[in-house]
């Protein structure tokens, strides 16, 4: 004879049909690890009830878009393709510049590549509201019921201490008051600049040429691992000055 229905488990039976609402702060996160991260709640993969071909996850309210990170230079080798279908159509727009125009596209899209292609993709994915600051509508914000821990933990920044913590904090080097740092920002892009505030004239005056800039020849290096090739060859790659030049190699001894 089953057990007649109670409190608690009428609860869990709500919790199980219902639709709940979480809230994820994506500051500081990678979209990558963050898409497969909240992929089982918006399928609902937790419950009970689910399979493959039922519409019973839940709503996700990601915040803070716009403060997502990437690791290493992936700002500028990752691009991203759209074909509009007409003749010459197509573009390949880098990460850097999409996320300047809008900055939930690049979540939404890594959302919808870890999704499983079906007929409810477009459906789950409608279930994630993504939004680039904390401004979220208060009509979204009464039905969250819960929150997800972010996937990767972040440290207190400089700008978040005090003065005065920063003051009672034990130095290693106490450098002198008229010590002025030598810039060395010249392998900066110039975009990472302005995006980091700066007007595009504080940019270029800040952008300094290499003193001593190698053509090709010099960047690369003989193939031959000959001792006596590789010996001038080294010294015209350290002296950074065109005019020394390695012998051919005809002229040296095999």
């Amino acid at each position: 004879m089953p057990s007649p229905v109670n409190m608690f488990n009428r609860v869990q039976q709500w919790a199980t049909f219902g639709r709940q609402w979480w809230l994820f702060d994506a500051y500081g996160q990678d979209p990558f690890y963050t898409a497969t991260y909240l992929r089982p709640y918006l399928m609902g993969k937790f419950k009970p009830i689910y399979h493959a071909m039922s519409d019973c996850g839940d709503h996700v309210v990601v915040m803070n878009s716009k403060y997502i990170a990437m690791p290493e230079d992936k700002w500028e080798l990752i691009e991203y393709y759209h074909d509009t279908g007409y003749a010459k159509g197509r573009t390949w727009t880098p990460a850097w510049k999409l996320h300047q125009e809008d900055p939930t596209e690049i979540f939404r899209r890594t959302l919808r590549k870890k999704i499983k292609t079906n007929k409810l993709k477009t459906a789950i994915t409608s279930r994630c509201h993504i939004y680039p600051d904390t401004d979220i509508p208060e009509d979204v914000m009464k039905n969250i019921s819960g929150q997800i821990r972010q996937l990767i933990p972040l440290h207190k920044g400089l700008g978040d201490y005090t003065q005065e913590e920063r003051d009672s904090f034990p130095r290693v080097l106490q450098l002198p008051k008229d010590f002025v740092a030598e810039p060395n920002n010249w392998y900066q892009p110039k975009h990472r600049l302005i995006a980091s505030g700066m007007s595009p004239e504080e940019a270029d005056k800040l952008i300094i040429k290499d003193p001593h800039p190698r053509t090709f020849k010099q960047q690369v290096t003989p193939r031959r691992a000959n001792r006596s090739i590789l010996k001038p060859a080294r010294k015209w790659l350290d002296s950074g000055s065109p005019e020394i030049a390695p012998k051919p190699y005809d002229t040296y001894e095999s």
